[in-house]
């Protein structure tokens, strides 16, 4: 078979094309899921309150099983947020044992192993990131330290430090408390009890939105149950919620509209079969790992660099008709 010079390029070309292309569309460290979730809080064993060890999962988004990728090494951990531009993982640490109060933690996409970043002294019952990398966060109710004043709003997280920046009251007397931005960078918070069991126990979820800039809260509409703390968006746009009042942990979908909850199904191990006591849940970013940005980098540069050459190599090369 003859192919001239136009022809062997061509065919050289697609190739670095189709190999790079594969390459970036197959690098990411939460491709795997949907969703990723950690377990924390606390269960009653013969009687007595005891401590779950948190223990990093992915979470398929259509059916609720779960993949361990590992533990943190910590207890206690109910918040959970992925940066939206590097893909790493943030967690928040609620610890009324002792002075810290609270601690903010990175996790180890790969293994789960959580860094502490630094003490908060204030308890997060969720938190998330706006699409720029700020890390907003919920000042629950009995904060510590110099925030022992403050409860119930709005706060900004620096993920460097762990630095608490409160915002201004939100007037909101809430509960249970999940947060969230939407795809179109709309601030939600639902909560499962949202006049805080005040004047009595009569617990029913609400749907509210923030206002990033200034933490002032407005109610949207209520909820058809009354799930725990989690809310995250994932696959699609859909704001995704956890409901534990039976006992496990229920992923559901939210409709933002109607509040209608839709059950998705049980959270459970895939290997083991057994039921997770989910405490957050957080949408996962497909952002490559260092190392693979390393090799997508080095293929870029081989393909452009093919490119670069190509008028040199057709040079040497006989044209048609010429002997």
């Amino acid at each position: 078979m003859r192919m001239d010079t136009n022809g062997w390029m061509a065919v050289r070309t697609s190739g670095w094309i189709g190999l790079w292309l594969a390459c970036v569309l197959s690098a990411s460290p939460t491709a795997l899921a949907d969703l990723i979730g950690i377990t924390g809080g606390k269960v009653l064993v013969d009687g007595k309150a005891r401590d779950l060890s948190s223990v990093l999962y992915r979470i398929d988004a259509a059916t609720g099983m779960a993949t361990m990728i590992g533990p943190t090494g910590f207890q206690n951990v109910g918040a959970l947020a992925v940066h939206p531009l590097t893909g790493r993982i943030y967690a928040h640490r609620n610890d009324r044992t002792t002075q810290v109060g609270g601690q903010l933690l990175e996790l180890d996409s790969q293994t789960g192993q959580a860094m502490l970043i630094g003490d908060t002294q204030i308890g997060v019952p969720d938190m998330t990131f706006d699409s720029s990398g700020n890390l907003y966060a919920w000042l629950q109710q009995g904060s510590f330290a110099g925030f022992g004043s403050l409860s119930r709003q709005l706060v900004r997280l620096d993920t460097s430090t762990a630095a608490v920046a409160p915002m201004q009251p939100s007037g909101l007397n809430v509960n249970q408390v999940g947060l969230a931005f939407a795809p179109d960078g709309t601030l939600y918070m639902k909560s499962g009890d949202p006049d805080a069991s005040q004047p009595i126990v009569d617990q029913r979820g609400a749907l509210f939105t923030l206002d990033a800039s200034t933490g002032l809260g407005t109610f949207q509409t209520w909820l058809s149950g009354e799930p725990a703390n989690a809310l995250t968006f994932g696959p699609g746009g859909h704001a995704f919620t956890v409901d534990r009042n039976t006992g496990e942990s229920v992923l559901q979908t939210i409709d933002l509209q109607t509040g209608e909850l839709t059950n998705i199904g049980s959270i459970r191990d895939a290997s083991t079969g057994d039921l997770l006591q989910i405490t957050s849940i957080a949408g996962a970013t497909a952002v490559p790992e260092p190392q693979t940005w390393g090799f997508i980098l080095v293929m870029s540069a081989s393909f452009f660099r093919s490119r670069h050459h190509r008028p040199k190599v057709a040079s040497r090369l006989p044209r048609r008709g010429v002997r």
